[in-house]
């Protein structure tokens, strides 16, 4: 190349410089977004993975659902009164699965244990609407029946996501008044962590209670719950009533537990 040529290619070559400097400058941003990106897409495809997971959970078989999720130990499917040794019957069922006296006993269950908070709360008590959510398809339920099938307690759960964390949510716990505080609600939601620990992705219980639902506020915290940062803040409207429904209450599960438990060897292998 001439002199001439080059001295005539100058300024081109400045104006290209001129260009590629900016660029140049906004490498360090480029690599900041291509590693979010792809921390994204990671995020996005285990969120996809353990949705499509929880969606095959939820078809599972109720016996299934027992074997590999509950696995029960000792205790299942009985459970004995300590104060009277009366016996009772203890079944998992999804409520597709369930009669419809079964539902409506276990609603019934519901107005009498919980029907006086729901109605001195700002939801109120809506029978039509409880019965609706109580025969959703993914819930399961585990009814304890006396020896003649009348059922005397439950808790519902389901496998969900709450807050876009895939979480086991404890729908309903209610148990008869000669059933309370005897251990039983313990161990049925003994049975509900069961499931948690069991689901690789999910990492924590949730369950909602009522603010003026002081003894159960109580048995939740014992339990290892506590108050979740997506709770409505408390607050009391005019006629004494709750403007709240309840508060969040998270637990996690036992990671630890879960790792111990992955490592026994199957017996049928």
């Amino acid at each position: 190349m001439n002199e001439s040529c080059f001295e005539s290619c100058r300024p081109n070559l400045g104006y290209l410089i001129g260009l590629l400097f900016p660029l140049y400058e906004l490498v360090p941003a480029m690599r900041w977004i291509t590693t979010h990106l792809r921390s994204l897409s990671r995020d996005l495809l285990e969120d996809v993975d353990s949705r499509i997971r929880l969606r095959l959970l939820i078809k599972t078989s109720d016996d299934d659902f027992v074997q590999e999720y509950v696995k029960p130990s000792d205790g299942w499917p009985q459970w004995t009164h300590p104060r009277n040794d009366t016996v009772y019957t203890l079944s998992l069922s999804r409520p597709t699965a369930m009669r419809d006296d079964e539902l409506e006993a276990c609603f019934d269950l519901v107005d009498e244990t919980s029907g006086e908070d729901y109605r001195n709360s700002s939801l109120g008590w809506h029978p039509a609407m409880k019965r609706r959510e109580m025969r959703s398809p993914d819930l399961r339920y585990i009814l304890v029946k006396d020896g003649d099938g009348r059922i005397n307690g439950f808790t519902s759960l389901m496998p969900t996501f709450e807050n876009h964390e895939p979480v086991v949510y404890c729908y309903e716990i209610h148990l008869k008044p000669d059933l309370q505080g005897t251990g039983l609600g313990k161990r049925l939601m003994g049975y509900l962590m069961d499931v948690g620990e069991n689901i690789a992705s999910v990492e924590k219980a949730m369950l909602t209670c009522f603010v003026s639902n002081a003894s159960g506020l109580k048995f939740y915290e014992k339990l290892g719950f506590d108050k979740d940062e997506y709770s409505p803040r408390e607050r009391k409207l005019r006629g004494g009533k709750s403007g709240d429904a309840g508060l969040c209450y998270p637990k996690p599960v036992d990671g630890e537990r879960r790792r111990r438990r992955s490592q026994v060897p199957d017996p049928s292998n």
